[in-house]
């Protein structure tokens, strides 16, 4: 994601199944971000994360939408971000959340918007078609 389709921040926060707690793992791009790399928060207690983690929706935040979706993520989500646009999607192991992925191109909007949306989606999609195979292969 960061290479391949472009995007200067990565994140993929785990999902921990027990209370669906939210934790960076893994990131690439946000040496800057202190607090995107160190994010944790339990995904229980906002709405807009609980709906992102129950399927698989790839949600593209830019100028246009940024209002109507920015006040509905947690105070320390929005901390870690800092930025207008960005995507982010939650990957499943069938049914069950493992990740949610994020990506921006902080501190600039994502230029080519439908482009690295599609690309983004389509490689979280077939991470959880990965993930799933393995699922049902355990």
């Amino acid at each position: 994601l960061h290479e391949g389709i472009g995007f200067r921040r990565v994140a993929v926060l785990f999902v921990r199944p027990q209370n669906r707690e939210l934790q960076t793992v893994l990131s690439a791009g946000a040496e800057q971000s202190p607090a995107l790399r160190q994010f944790r928060f339990a995904a229980q207690n906002n709405e807009l994360l609980t709906q992102l983690l129950s399927k698989p929706v790839c949600l593209l935040i830019d100028a246009q939408n940024h209002g109507k979706y920015w006040r509905h993520f947690p105070e320390s989500l929005r901390v870690a971000i800092n930025c207008d646009s960005y995507v982010v999607m939650a990957v499943f192991a069938n049914t069950r959340p493992v990740a949610l992925i994020y990506a921006d191109n902080a501190p600039q909007p994502i230029i080519n918007g439908e482009r690295q949306h599609l690309l983004f989606k389509q490689v979280c999609q077939q991470l959880s078609q990965c993930l799933g195979q393995l699922r049902q292969n355990d």
